[in-house]
């Protein structure tokens, strides 16, 4: 694992277990964004994550003297990253986590399978098969059941527009997934992590400031431990774990092992935050896993297992 991380060339192996890792980090990491929010407004932790993790992978690695500028053949990825992934995600979903309970954003924020299987099959050539057409129509039909208005409060500006920027948020980040595995590399992603780092907390700053003017209402040692963790630690290795992940494992594969993210989402924040869940919304999540589940096995049995 260490020469994986040193050298990004991993093997498939090597890259399912920094998706393992992935998955519990973002399946973990909404509650917690959350809490932050009693501290801070949302676009301005956001902005602080992201230059907290600048600060951090900057140092490291010029401490190993292998920081480099990126070069222009790199400039696409540079861009796509650090505004879809970095900027435009994070932004879209500490604004909808404001209004939506953390499970449920978490949910939402991660459905880019649903966008990355259709679009990967029409824009990389991916093949549609009988199950994976079931199994993305039992995904949507668990996306309405969550939008049900048994389970949702359409009535509710705030829940509708928190929801509506959620799933924009995941649409983004499909964007970005499918421009990562179609680009061609100069650097290797961690020595872009930092440059992509920095574009977000300049971006997210100046939005912030903006929108939301003051930065809160003051720091302790908990929200130090948030800021640590969603910043060097959450934001540097989700940004290097995802764009090394993307270029070892097909589009499709990588992003449908996301569909633990919400399980694992839910589980987090009944225990860390109270939150319950309702019978139609473990119905939802429980067809959205399942159709999931079922694009996921037929792109395994094209593969060969």
């Amino acid at each position: 694992m260490t020469d994986a991380l040193r050298s990004e060339a991993v093997t498939r192996r090597e890259a399912a277990v920094l998706l393992v890792l992935l998955v519990l980090m973002w399946g973990t990491s909404f509650p917690l964004i959350k809490s932050a929010f009693a501290y801070m407004p949302p676009l301005w932790f956001a902005a602080t994550r992201m230059g907290t993790g600048a600060a951090f992978i900057f140092l490291l690695l010029w401490w190993r003297g292998r920081l480099r500028v990126p070069s222009r053949a790199d400039a696409p990825v540079l861009v796509s990253v650090g505004i879809g992934m970095m900027t435009c995600f994070p932004a879209l979903t500490h604004s909808g986590l404001f209004f939506v309970d953390s499970g449920r954003a978490t949910l939402l924020a991660y459905l880019t399978p649903l966008w990355v299987t259709p679009a990967a099959i029409v824009l990389l050539g991916e093949r549609l098969t009988a199950l994976k057409a079931a199994g993305l129509v039992l995904a949507v039909g668990g996306l309405l059941v969550l939008f049900h208005p048994g389970e949702f409060d359409w009535s509710d500006r705030d829940v509708v527009i928190g929801n509506g920027i959620l799933l924009f948020g995941s649409m983004v980040w499909a964007c970005t997934i499918l421009h990562v595995r179609a680009h061609r590399w100069s650097l290797g992603p961690l020595e872009l992590v930092p440059w992509q780092l920095l574009i977000a907390t300049v971006l997210l700053s100046a939005l912030a400031a903006v929108i939301e003017g003051g930065t809160g209402h003051g720091w302790d040692l908990s929200f130090l431990a948030l800021v640590l963790y969603c910043g060097p630690v959450a934001s540097v290795y989700t940004v290097f774990g995802s764009t090394t992940v993307n270029r070892a494992l097909p589009a499709i594969t990588t992003a449908l092992a996301y569909i633990a993210t919400p399980v694992i989402g839910y589980a987090a924040g009944m225990a860390m935050l109270g939150e319950r869940l309702t019978l139609l919304a473990l119905l939802g999540l429980g067809l959205i896993v399942l159709g999931l589940s079922a694009v996921a096995w037929s792109e395994s049995r094209e593969r060969g297992g």
